[in-house]
């Protein structure tokens, strides 16, 4: 677990000869609220793209950088691709 900063940690699998990206999660500089400095996600792949499944500001108004929790479901379903 980070606690400063902006990170990605992402989950990868072998299709055949491609790496896929199945899930990443993290926290990125900035935030769509101008109260907060940090935006946390969590997205996965849906039907062959990454989608959102989480996107929450953070660190607002003085608050800590706190992550989101990305579901179990988004690592390791291999009916995703």
């Amino acid at each position: 677990m980070h606690k400063y900063g902006s990170y990605s940690d992402s989950t990868y699998e072998w299709n055949g000869t491609k790496l896929v990206l199945l899930a990443e999660g993290g926290i990125t500089y900035g935030s769509k609220n101008a109260q907060c400095g940090f935006t946390s996600f969590c997205q996965r792949l849906i039907n062959g793209k990454m989608g959102k499944i989480v996107e929450t500001p953070t660190a607002c108004s003085g608050n800590p950088v706190e992550a989101v929790d990305c579901p179990a479901s988004a690592i390791g379903q291999r009916s995703l691709y």
